[in-house]
């Protein structure tokens, strides 16, 4: 029966070791991809073993907040006639 206590760090050792290495084999390191791609298949299974500690929370991702947007587009005029610049989002 699978305890949590005693056999998680060793299926999460398990599991990641056979990921990276079905990675490698696979030769997808090879190939360039986006940022996202790396977040899954590279970052993930280092990002797992965190998941039930309560010293390290898992925030993978960026986040935008409400502030940032609101101080982005306080300029921002809204015309009738004319198209309408898009939102700005994102870092500073």
């Amino acid at each position: 029966e699978y305890d949590v206590n005693n056999h998680h760090d060793l299926d999460w050792i398990k599991h990641t070791v056979y990921s990276y290495i079905r990675l490698y084999e696979s030769g997808e390191l090879n190939t360039v991809h986006k940022e996202q791609w790396y977040n899954k298949h590279v970052w993930l299974p280092i990002d797992t073993v965190f998941i039930i500690s309560v010293f390290f929370p898992n925030c993978s991702g960026e986040s935008l907040s409400l502030a940032s947007s609101l101080r982005k587009n306080k300029n921002r005029t809204i015309g009738s006639t004319s198209a309408i610049k898009r939102v700005k989002s994102g870092y500073k």
